[in-house]
C-alpha cells in the first residue's frame, strides 16, 4: 500500500533513511601522515554549510563530533589532541548545525502535518487542499493515487476512480471496498478502522468500450479476490480492457467485502461479499468454500456449458479456452469432466480450473460430502477441488496445453507468454500482466 513501505521504513529505521544509517562514520578514519587536528577543522569547514540551510547533515556530524578517539600518527612522533579538546572548538558548530536540522525537520512536518505517514485520512484532511490556493492545483491537476485528496480535484489517473471514505476526504484508488476490514496490518490506511463510503466524486469514469462475448461453448468465470494488495488493480485493469474473467459469457467476482472494481459495457461491476477475513496464504479452502455457498445461490454455471475458475493474477485468454475445449468434443450437458492442467503434480493447477457444467453441478451439490473427508480439506483449494472431483468419480482429462504457471513447472525465471496456452500464471503487477498479454497477441 502506498505509504505503507515509508511509515513502515520510519518504524524500523527510527526515521532515517537507510543510506544514512549505515554509512554513518562512527570511527574517525586518519589519513596516513596528516595532522589530525588540521583534518579536523577541515572536515568541520566542509560540513559547515549555512547554519540556516537544510543541506547539512547534523546528525552525521554530531556522532563524528562524539566518537573521536586518540590516534597517533604514524607517521611522526607527534600524538594527535584528546578528542574531548577538539570537541570543544566546534561544539557550538555542530549545535548550530543539529538545531536547523532539527528547524528543517519541523517545517516540513509542518508542512505534511494534516495527514498521517500512513496516507491515512484525518479528521482534518479535508483542510489540507480546501487551505491551497494554488488555483491550478487544486482544479487543474489530477491526484495521486491513494495518497492525496480528490475531492476539489477535476480528475484521477487512468484506470482509477475519486472514492469517499469520509466527508471530506476521497483518494483516488482502482478499486474501493465499502467498509472496514475485520483484519488489517498496522500500517494499511484501513487500520485507522474507518468506515468507507465508497460514494464516487465527480465525473463516472467513461465505459470501456469492449463488448460482453456470445461466444460459444459458453463460459461461466469467476474469482475470488482480495481487497488489498495488487488484486484489485489487476481486476480494474482487466476490466478496462475487456480481458481475463471478463471476456467470458459471464462472470462473477467475490470478496470479503462488497468492492467497486470499475465500469463495464453493461454497468458498475462489484464483488459479492463471502465475509471475511481472508487468507492471505495458500491455506484458503474455507474462504472458497464461502465462496461456492455464493456461486450455488445465484446459479448462473448451470445456464453454460463450462465453468471456469481463475486467479486475478493469471493472463488468462476464454477465446483460447474455447478452441481447447471444442478440441476435446466433450458434451458438457452430460458428461462430468474437469482437467488436470499441472503436468509436475498431474494435477488440477488452482490459476485455471476447468469442469463442465455436469461436473460442475456435481462438485457444488457435493461440497459438504467432500470437507467430511479430512485428506480432502488439509491442503488448499486446488488440492480440495481436484481430491474432491476425484472422489466423486468424475472423469479427468490431462490437457498440459491449458496452463503456463511457474508454481506447477518450479521454474525460476518466467519465460515470455505465448500463443499456445489458454492462461499464464502468476503476474502479480499490472505492468507485468499488459506485458505477458501483448505476447500473447
Amino acid at each position: 500500500q502506498p505509504f505503507a513501505g515509508s511509515g513502515d521504513h520510519l518504524i524500523r529505521t527510527g526515521g532515517l533513511p537507510p543510506t544514512h544509517r549505515h554509512s554513518m562514520p562512527w570511527r574517525h578514519q586518519q589519513p596516513h601522515g596528516q595532522d589530525p587536528e588540521l583534518q579536523l577543522l577541515m572536515e568541520v569547514e566542509q560540513s559547515r554549510g549555512d547554519v540556516g540551510g537544510c543541506d547539512t547533515e547534523p546528525e552525521q556530524l554530531s556522532a563524528r563530533s562524539l566518537q573521536l578517539e586518540p590516534t597517533k600518527d604514524v607517521g611522526s612522533s607527534a600524538i594527535s589532541p584528546p578528542h574531548w579538546e577538539l570537541r570543544s572548538r566546534f561544539t557550538k558548530r555542530a549545535f548550530l548545525s543539529g538545531a536547523s536540522g532539527a528547524l528543517c525537520l519541523v517545517l516540513v512536518l509542518n508542512m505534511i502535518g494534516k495527514t498521517s505517514w500512513f496516507g491515512r485520512a484525518t479528521s482534518n484532511a479535508a483542510t489540507v487542499v480546501d487551505s491551497v490556493s494554488d488555483a491550478s492545483l487544486t482544479k487543474n491537476s489530477c491526484a495521486r493515487a491513494y495518497s492525496e485528496n480528490c475531492i476539489n480535484r477535476t480528475c484521477c489517473g487512468e484506470f482509477t476512480t475519486c472514492y469517499e471514505k469520509v466527508k471530506g476526504w476521497a483518494t483516488c484508488r482502482p478499486a474501493c471496498a465499502l467498509g472496514v476490514p475485520e483484519e488489517a496490518p498496522p500500517w494499511a490506511p484501513d487500520a485507522d478502522k474507518v468506515p468507507w463510503s465508497c460514494k464516487i466524486i465527480g465525473k463516472e469514469p467513461a465505459l470501456p468500450s469492449w463488448k460482453p462475448s456470445n461466444s460459444t461453448p459458453s463460459l461461466y468465470c469467476y474469482a475470488v479476490t482480495l481487497v488489498r494488495g495488487n488484486e484489485p488493480e489487476l481486476l480494474r485493469r482487466q476490466l478496462s480492457t475487456g480481458t481475463g474473467i471478463f471476456g467470458c459469457n459471464e462472470y462473477s467476482l467475490f470478496s470479503e467485502r462488497k468492492m467497486l472494481v470499475g465500469p463495464s459495457p453493461t454497468g458498475f461491476v462489484s464483488t459479492i461479499p463471502i465475509e471475511g477475513p481472508m487468507a492471505t496464504s495458500q491455506n484458503n479452502t474455507k474462504d472458497f468454500v464461502r465462496a461456492w455457498r455464493k456461486v450455488i445461490d445465484h446459479g448462473v454455471y448451470r445456464q453454460h456449458h463450462w465453468t471456469v475458475k481463475v486467479d486475478p493474477d493469471s493472463v488468462f485468454l476464454p477465446d483460447r479456452l474455447r478452441i481447447k475445449l471444442d478440441q476435446h468434443q466433450v458434451s458438457a450437458e452430460t458428461d462430468k469432466v474437469f482437467f488436470r492442467n499441472c503436468f509436475n503434480f498431474k494435477s488440477i493447477q488452482g490459476p485455471l480450473e476447468v469442469m463442465s457444467q455436469a461436473a460442475a453441478k456435481e462438485f457444488f451439490d457435493s461440497i459438504d460430502k467432500c470437507r467430511e473427508q479430512s485428506y480432502i480439506t488439509s491442503r488448499g483449494e486446488d488440492w480440495f477441488v481436484g481430491q474432491c472431483l476425484q472422489y466423486l468419480g468424475l472423469w479427468s482429462i490431462k490437457d498440459w496445453t491449458m496452463l503456463d504457471d511457474q508454481y506447477c513447472t518450479g521454474s525460476d525465471t518466467r519465460a515470455p507468454c505465448g500463443k499456445d496456452k489458454a492462461a499464464y500464471h502468476p503476474f502479480k503487477t499490472v505492468e507485468s500482466y499488459m506485458r505477458c498479454l501483448a505476447e500473447t497477441e
